[in-house]
């Protein structure tokens, strides 16, 4: 009788420790499906680019009026 009492608790602990690392895996997996996106870069505007492009000075200040003017129209 003693044999199948200890037999039974073997059993049950090895049940329950592959149900725990069932459930630690299922928990990890969860977690890491929720990882944020990164963050989506927006479109410049023409007019943005322009004034990056006059920052940098790629154009003259009358090349970049004129530009604007153009873009503005």
């Amino acid at each position: 009788m003693m044999d199948y009492w200890y037999g039974g608790i073997l059993m049950w602990i090895v049940v329950l420790l592959i149900l725990g690392i069932a459930v630690y895996f299922i928990v990890v997996a969860a977690r890491s499906g929720r990882r944020e996106a990164p963050p989506t870069r927006r479109e410049e505007t023409p007019l943005e680019i322009l004034r990056v492009r006059y920052a940098k000075g790629e154009i003259t200040k009358e090349q970049f009026e004129a530009m604007k003017r153009d873009l503005q129209e």
